[in-house]
């Protein structure tokens, strides 16, 4: 079977429409109406049920589409060890990132990959950590480069790469009877616990997401319950709101940048999240992907003063 018919039957089950899998393949909805009818005669099972406009895969069904992912993961494989074999610099990789400080470490290290692998596609995909998560499970990423509350326990091959403390970032004019918080650029905070600003609102990243999960363990530790402002994803949005004194906010060590309004605080028990990387299964890596990682990891020691894991 032509290697693109795996690749139809992939998008059709995540689809679960062959409308909206036709318009994702720019196919016709009658080349896959026609495709999926020839391979349910030549098998003899039906691969799905058919539900009100929804496709709903049947046992027959689910055990194919494993055998295609199957198929392709190999055919990547095999293409990856022979592309390092032969330490060629042409290829492709679907990479996952995070939409802050992920594009941000992408603008700095892809000019020097591109410089290095100038015939090499990567092909990014921005989200926060579980739906990126959720892409490599199901073998649409090739890697993630995520941020984790926890490692352990997630059904996936991962890698740490560093880890990150959290500092709370108050108003100045909250701050008045509380040790002088720095302004930001080093790590020389004072200390101050969550309960000293318990009066105060919070501005706190969306649910769903690591770092809020750490927001929320944070407050459950110090039997908080925090009245919050708003929820946002963007750091420097938080630290903006944050300096027109509209409440407090707790962000990573590295996104607390030099403000004469904001002043940051060590809580008294070390918080911290990993930056790692996620790998699909059975990933391997080339020659580009090593480096791609490589140049990952400089910028987080480098650039953004991560601490290096053991």
């Amino acid at each position: 079977m032509d290697m693109k018919y795996f690749l139809y039957f992939l998008e059709i089950t995540r689809a679960k429409n062959l409308s909206r899998a036709a318009e994702r393949l720019y196919v016709s909805q009658s080349a896959l109406s026609q495709f999926l009818a020839r391979e349910e005669a030549e098998l003899g099972v039906k691969l799905f049920l058919r539900r009100h406009n929804t496709l709903l895969l049947t046992p027959a069904g689910q055990r194919y589409f494993e055998a295609c992912q199957d198929i392709l993961d190999r055919k990547n494989c095999l293409y990856q060890e022979l592309a390092s074999l032969e330490t060629c610099k042409v290829g492709s990789m679907a990479v996952g990132i995070t939409p802050q400080w992920g594009c941000e470490m992408f603008s700095c290290i892809y000019p020097i990959f591109q410089r290095d692998y100038p015939n090499y596609t990567l092909k990014l995909f921005e989200d926060t950590t579980f739906p990126l998560m959720a892409m490599v499970r199901q073998k649409e990423l090739d890697l993630a480069i995520l941020a984790f509350n926890r490692m352990d326990g997630i059904p996936l091959r991962c890698e740490a790469i560093c880890e990150e403390r959290f500092v709370l970032a108050a108003p100045a004019a909250f701050c008045g009877r509380l040790p002088g918080g720095a302004e930001g650029g080093g790590p020389g905070f004072p200390v101050a616990g969550l309960g000293q600003f318990s009066s105060r609102r919070f501005i706190l990243s969306r649910r769903g997401t690591a770092i809020r999960e750490i927001q929320d363990e944070m407050f459950a530790a110090n039997g908080i319950e925090p009245s919050i402002l708003c929820e946002i994803n963007n750091f420097d949005a938080a630290l903006r709101l944050v300096a027109e004194g509209l409440g407090v906010s707790i962000v990573p060590l590295s996104c607390a940048r030099p403000s004469p309004q904001v002043r940051y605080f060590f809580p008294p028990r070390p918080w911290s999240w990993k930056i790692g990387v996620a790998y699909r299964s059975h990933f391997v890596h080339s020659a580009a992907s090593a480096y791609l990682l490589e140049l990952v990891k400089l910028y987080f020691h480098e650039q953004r003063g991560a601490s290096p894991l053991p």
